[in-house]
C-alpha cells in the first residue's frame, strides 16, 4: 500500500495477450513522480528522484479506456499481477518517448503440469505454524533444529509404507521414528550427533592454549567448548548467546573472557567463561537495526586482547575493556565514509596499533586506516583500474604494517587487490581485467570473503571462497584450489590462534589446521599464591625456549631457564606484592625476544601458618586481602562485622582472602562464624553449583592456592525464612538476622593440610539484594577448661549431628552425661539406662553450635565435643 495510485495517463508502449489478440492493462512506478514513464540509466545511488526504478506491472486484467478500479488505488499493482520488469536505458542512449523504434517483446507463459499433493508441516522451530516439534534455540535435544541442509530417507518399508528421516542440520544430525507420516508427532525427532559439523558460521576463534572453540552461527546463536571440552567433530558445545552470530572473540590471557555478538553490533560478553552472558553495548551508538551493518563485526589482536574494534555507519567504535565501553574513533575524510551490511574491521597481524576498516573503495568512497591505535583514521587511495565498490573482506600482513588487501565479489572484477604503502597505491593480484574474461592467473571467479598470509612464508596466501580455499604458493602471481581434506565449502573467517589457523565455514563447522614454524609467545594461564606465600605461574608454551624471564609490577621477578615444551608451573617467593598486579613474560630463543601480552592477576603474602584464628571483626588490620568487604556498623546492627557493599553490585564476583594459612588439626577442626545473606534467590528447585542458582555466597578453602573446595555449599537467601522475608521485601539486615554457621573442616580436608580460607560473593547481571555479613569467626579455637582430650572410651555419632546421636560405652558406663555449651553451661542431664553399652540423645530444641559431652565416672570426668548443626 505505500505505493500509492496517482493516475490514469498515456504510456509509450503497449501489452497485448498475443495468443488471444486482447490488449492488457498495464502500471508504472512513477520513481519520478512527473505523472511520466521515464526510462533512464541503471542507478541507484544518490538521491531517490534520480533512481531508475520505473517499474512496469503487466495485469490480467483485460484493456479499457478508462482506468480499471481493481488497480486504480494504492497497491493496485498487485492485482491480476502476471509479471513485472525493470527496464533501464543503455548508457550511450537517450530516451525519446515520442519518437521510439519500433519494438517488441515476448513473454511466454508455460504451464507444466503437476501431482496434486497434501502437505503437512513436521517441524516447527519457531512456533509459527502449529508449533510441531519446537525448537529453543538455546538447545538441541529438544524439537529439531531449524535451517535444514539435507534430508534422506531411510529404512523404507514398501509393504506397509513406513519410513524414517535422517536430516542433517545447523545443529548436526537427527533422526525420526519410524511411520507412514514421520516428524508428525511431537517429540517425533531424536538428536544423534553432538558437535555443529553442518553448521554455517560467521567468524570463530580459540581459547588461549587449548582446543576449545567459540563460533558465531547464521540464524542460530553462539556457541562455545566449555571448560574440561576439547574441541573435536563430536564434543559437545555449550549455547552463549542467541540471534544471529557473527564474529566472536576468546581472550588471549583469561581464558574465562569471550565476546560475541548477534544482528546490528549487539554485543555480549562474559567473564566467568560462560556462565552468564551480559550485553556489552554500553556507550555504543550503531547498534540495532537500520543503525548499525546487521553482519556484525568484532575484532582484537592477541597480544592487547582487552582492546576491541568494531564499526558502523559513524565509524570505529574502541573498547579498552573488553566490550564494558565503547568509545568513537575520530575520522577524518568523513565524507568518504560510508555504510553497507559488509563493511569490516581489521587489527594488523603486524602490530595492534595498526587498524583497517571501511566499507567500499571507488570514486566516491574509500577504505580508511589508523596507525595510532584507533585514535584517528585517514582515508586511503581510490584504485585507479577499475571502478570497484563494496569491499566483501579486508585482510592484513603478518610482518609488515603497510601492507594489506581489499577482497571483491564482483563477477569479471578483480578479487583481491594488494597495498604496499599503507593504501597509496593499490594493485590487482587476482588477474581480472574487468571485460568479463576469466582471470590471468588461474583465479576463480567467484565471492571471496577472508585472505590469510602466512607468517613462516608471506609468499604463500590462502584466501577464503564461496567454493573452498583458494591458495597461492607465489605471492598472488598464480592460484589454483587448495588440495585437502577440507570439504569445497563457503569459508568465512580465518584467525590464527597459538600456531593454529582456525576456519570458520558457511555449512561445514568450524576446522583448524596446525602451522609448522609459528613460535607461540607463552602466556600465563594462572598466577596465584599458595599456602606456603610463593607465587605460582602457569605458563603455556608450544616450543623450548632458552629463558622466560617474569615481569611483575614492571619489574624482574624471576626467570625461567631451559623451560620446555608445554604446562610449567614455577615458583617464585613473594616480593612484596599484593593485589592485582601486572604480569608479562619476555621469553628468548635463538637470540630473538618473544614478549606476552600484559595481563593482571591477583597475589598477596599470607601471614604465618597458625593453628587457629579468632576475630570479632573489630580490627582486621593486616587480616584480610580482597575487595567489595569492608568493616561496617550501620543501623541496626549493636557492632562492627564484615560487609559488602549495600546493595552489592551486579554481575560481580568480589572475594576477601584470611591472610592467616591454618594447619588442620586433628580432631579440633572447627570452624563457625555467623552471617546474614541477603542476597538473590535462584529458581526453585535450584542447587548451587547449577546455573538456575543465581546470586550466592559460599566460603572455601584451598591447599594449593588454585583449587578452591566449598567448605558447606554455598547458599542464598533462601537458606531461612527470615532472610527469605527481606530479601522479597527490600529489607535491610539487622543483628536480629544473624545465623551460626558449624563447619567440620575436616570433611573436606586431612589433618596437617595447611589451608587458605576465603569469602566469596557471586552475582548475575540481573537482580541483587542487601548483601552479605559476616562476624565472630573461629577456627579451630579450643572450648572451655572444661573440655578434655577424649579417651576412647566414649563414641558419638553421628558427629556432626542433625537430628539425635547414638553415645555408646565401651568400657565404663557414666553415672549421668552433661550436654554443656561453651560457656559452661548445661543444658541437659542425660541418664544412662541400665543393661545396655550406649544411649540415645535427641537434640530436641537444642540450637546449632558446639558443645561439650561431660561424662561423669564418679572420681573422675572425661569430655567429648559434639556439633548439633
Amino acid at each position: 500500500n505505500e505505493y500509492r495510485y496517482r493516475d490514469y495517463v498515456e504510456v509509450p508502449f503497449q501489452v497485448w495477450d498475443t495468443q488471444n489478440n486482447v490488449q492488457l492493462m498495464a502500471s508504472f512506478r512513477d520513481q519520478q513522480e512527473d505523472g511520466s514513464w521515464n526510462l533512464i540509466a541503471s542507478n541507484t545511488e544518490g538521491d531517490a528522484a534520480s533512481h531508475s526504478r520505473e517499474y512496469l506491472y503487466v495485469h490480467n486484467i483485460v484493456y479499457t479506456e478508462d482506468a480499471d478500479g481493481n488497480i486504480s488505488k494504492n497497491g493496485g499493482h498487485e492485482v491480476g499481477q502476471m509479471y513485472n520488469f525493470w527496464p533501464v536505458l543503455s548508457t550511450d542512449a537517450s530516451f525519446e518517448p515520442d519518437n521510439l523504434p519500433q519494438s517488441s517483446l515476448a513473454v511466454e507463459i508455460q504451464i507444466n503440469p503437476g501431482i496434486l499433493v497434501s502437505t503437512k508441516n513436521i517441524t516447527d522451530a519457531y512456533g509459527e505454524y502449529e508449533g510441531l516439534n519446537n525448537f529453543p534455540q538455546s538447545s538441541r535435544d529438544t524439537g529439531l533444529h531449524p535451517d535444514q541442509h539435507n534430508i534422506v530417507v531411510y529404512d523404507k518399508d514398501d509393504d506397509n509404507q513406513t519410513f524414517r528421516l535422517l536430516t542433517g542440520n545447523d545443529g548436526g544430525v537427527y533422526t525420526s521414528k519410524k511411520s507412514t507420516l514421520p516428524g508428525s508427532i511431537d517429540g517425533d525427532y531424536t538428536y544423534i550427533s553432538h558437535g555443529y559439523n553442518t553448521t554455517q558460521f560467521y567468524g570463530a576463534d580459540k581459547a588461549p592454549g587449548e582446543d576449545r572453540y567459540i563460533g558465531g552461527t547464521q540464524d542460530n546463536g553462539t556457541w562455545f567448548h566449555p571448560e574440561g571440552i576439547t574441541g573435536s567433530a563430536t564434543a559437545e558445545a555449550e549455547f552463549g548467546i542467541g540471534g544471529d552470530g557473527f564474529e566472536s572473540l576468546w581472550h588471549s590471557t583469561n581464558p574465562d573472557k569471550m565476546i560475541g555478538g548477534s544482528q546490528y553490533n549487539n554485543f555480549a560478553r562474559t567473564t566467568n567463561g560462560g556462565n552468564y552472558w551480559q550485553s556489552a553495548t554500553s556507550g555504543h551508538s550503531d547498534v540495532g537495526s537500520g543503525k548499525a551493518p546487521f553482519i556484525t563485526r568484532l575484532t582484537h589482536h592477541k597480544k592487547n586482547p582487552d582492546k576491541l574494534f568494531s564499526i558502523g555507519p559513524s565509524g570505529v567504535w574502541v573498547s579498552e575493556d573488553f566490550g564494558g565501553q565503547w568509545t568513537a574513533s575520530s575520522m577524518n575524510d568523513v565524507d568518504k565514509w560510508t555504510f553497507s551490511n559488509s563493511m569490516d574491521v581489521e587489527v594488523s597481524y603486524a602490530d595492534p596499533d595498526v587498524i583497517w576498516a571501511g566499507t567500499a573503495i571507488n570514486e566516491s568512497y574509500r577504505l580508511h586506516v589508523s596507525m595510532d591505535g584507533g585514535k584517528i583514521f585517514d582515508a586511503t587511495a581510490n584504485y585507479s583500474d577499475f571502478s570497484m565498490g563494496y569491499v566483501s573482506g579486508i585482510a592484513t600482513h603478518p610482518s609488515d604494517v603497510s601492507t594489506a588487501y581489499a577482497l571483491f565479489s564482483f563477477a569479471g572484477y578483480p578479487k583481491v587487490i594488494k597495498t604496499t604503502d599503507q593504501g597509496q597505491t593499490w594493485e590487482d593480484i587476482s588477474g581480472f581485467n574487468g571485460t568479463g574474461n576469466a582471470s590471468s592467473r588461474g583465479f576463480p571467479d567467484v565471492a571471496v570473503n577472508c585472505l590469510f598470509v602466512f607468517p613462516t612464508n608471506t609468499n604463500k596466501i590462502w584466501v577464503g571462497s564461496e567454493i573452498g580455499i583458494i591458495e597461492s604458493l607465489d605471492g598472488g602471481a598464480s592460484w589454483d584450489l587448495l588440495e585437502s581434506n577440507m570439504p569445497p565449502v563457503n569459508i568465512y573467517d580465518f584467525k590464527l590462534v597459538d600456531n593454529q589457523l582456525v576456519i570458520a565455514t558457511f555449512g561445514r563447522g568450524i576446522w583448524s589446521v596446525e602451522l609448522e614454524g609459528i613460535i607461540q609467545t607463552p602466556f600465563l594461564s594462572n598466577v596465584y599464591t599458595n599456602p606456603a606465600g610463593e607465587i605460582v605461574f602457569t605458563l603455556n608454551t608450544n616450543t623450548e625456549f632458552d629463558s622466560i624471564e617474569v615481569n611483575m609490577g614492571h619489574k624482574i621477578l624471576g626467570t625461567v631457564y631451559d623451560a620446555p615444551l608445554g604446562t610449567i608451573n614455577h615458583l617464585f617467593q613473594n616480593q612484596g606484592f599484593d593485589g592485582d598486579q601486572v604480569v608479562k613474560l619476555n621469553a628468548y630463543k635463538e637470540g630473538e625476544i618473544y614478549q606476552s601480552p600484559e595481563s593482571s592477576f591477583f597475589v598477596f603474602e599470607p601471614n604465618d601458618v597458625a593453628n587457629f584464628y579468632i576475630t570479632n571483626f573489630s580490627s582486621i588490620t593486616g587480616q584480610f586481602i580482597g575487595e567489595g568487604f569492608s568493616l561496617q556498623n550501620p543501623n541496626g546492627f549493636s557492632n562492627a562485622a564484615l560487609h559488602t557493599s549495600h546493595p552489592y553490585e551486579d554481575q560481580k564476583e568480589i572475594v576477601y582472602y584470611l591472610r592467616t594459612p591454618i594447619s588442620i588439626a586433628d580432631g579440633n577442626s572447627i570452624m563457625t562464624y555467623k552471617d546474614i545473606a541477603i542476597v538473590e534467590t535462584g529458581e526453585e528447585g535450584s542447587k548451587f553449583g547449577e546455573p538456575e542458582f543465581y546470586d550466592y555466597v559460599v566460603v572455601e578453602g584451598s591447599k594449593d592456592g588454585i583449587t578452591w573446595i566449598p567448605l558447606e555449599d554455598g547458599y542464598d537467601a533462601s537458606l531461612y525464612p527470615e532472610w527469605l522475608a527481606a530479601y522479597e521485601g527490600g529489607d535491610e539486615g539487622s543483628s536480629e538476622l544473624f545465623k551460626e554457621h558449624i563447619i567440620y573442616l575436616e570433611d573436606k580436608f586431612l589433618a596437617d593440610d595447611i589451608i587458605l580460607i576465603r569469602f566469596r560473593l557471586y552475582a548475575d547481571p540481573y537482580t541483587n539484594g542487601y548483601g552479605w555479613v559476616v562476624d565472630d569467626l573461629q577456627i579451630q579455637v579450643q572450648p572451655l577448661n572444661i573440655y578434655k582430650p577424649v579417651a576412647s572410651d566414649f563414641h558419638i555419632y553421628p558427629n556432626p549431628i542433625t537430628e539425635e546421636a547414638v553415645i555408646k560405652f565401651s568400657k565404663q558406663i557414666p553415672t549421668t552425661v552433661e550436654i554443656i555449651d561453651l560457656n559452661g553451661k548445661i543444658i541437659e542431664t542425660l541418664q544412662p539406662p541400665h543393661g545396655t553399652d550406649h544411649m540415645v540423645w535427641d537434640r530436641k530444641n537444642t540450637q546449632m553450635g558446639i558443645y561439650v559431652v561431660k561424662f561423669d565416672l564418679g572420681n573422675k570426668s572425661i569430655s567429648k565435643k559434639i556439633i548439633v548443626k
